[in-house]
């Protein structure tokens, strides 16, 4: 019973905050919100470098496949003298298909004929799709492609992915066996 009246009487009590107490809350509130804000930019950072990391796994992933599927079960593998190219016969398609670099991307050419020069080539098609690619402004890259005396392996060096100038990750040597 006790119990009952103090509550009544909290209840009909009218007293309030006054202003310095309201001002004081007031101003912590504003302190705290202050400093998560300053805090924003920098999560916002963090997030997109990770994302454009995560994707940059993502399409180095996909293209060392595509390459797999391209090169695993091909014949006639050559490569020009420069390295930067591997010109081979595609028995899923029955096509001679080439793969060079051009404008700092990977390329991938059909039909491609036995020459091995790849000056000034622009007809091609790039490996990975541009969708995947301009999405996230990430572009892949290699230094070299090598393929061994006996055709068995092909060799890509400085197999890497960059976002601009900055480069995201790399493996530097990937290798892809071919089965004959």
């Amino acid at each position: 019973m006790n119990n009952m009246i103090k509550i009544r009487e909290k209840l009909k009590d009218n007293r309030a905050f006054t202003l310095a107490e309201t001002l004081i809350a007031i101003l912590i509130l504003l302190m705290v919100t202050s400093v998560v804000a300053a805090g924003m930019p920098a999560a916002i950072s963090a997030y997109q470098k990770v994302e454009r990391a995560s994707n940059a796994e993502l399409l180095l992933s996909t293209t060392i496949s595509t390459l797999r599927n391209e090169l695993g079960v091909s014949k006639d593998q050559e490569v020009n003298s420069g390295n930067t190219a591997i010109t081979y016969y595609n028995e899923s398609n029955n096509m001679m298909s080439r793969i060079y670099m051009s404008d700092g991307k990977i390329m991938y050419k059909r039909n491609a004929g036995s020459d091995l020069s790849v000056e000034g080539e622009k007809e091609g098609q790039p490996l990975i799709s541009d969708a995947l690619r301009t999405k996230s402004k990430l572009e892949v890259t290699y230094d070299s492609v090598s393929i061994n005396s006996k055709k068995t392996l092909v060799e890509f060096d400085g197999l890497k992915v960059k976002y601009g100038s900055e480069l995201v990750t790399s493996r530097s040597k990937v290798y892809i066996r071919i089965i004959s």
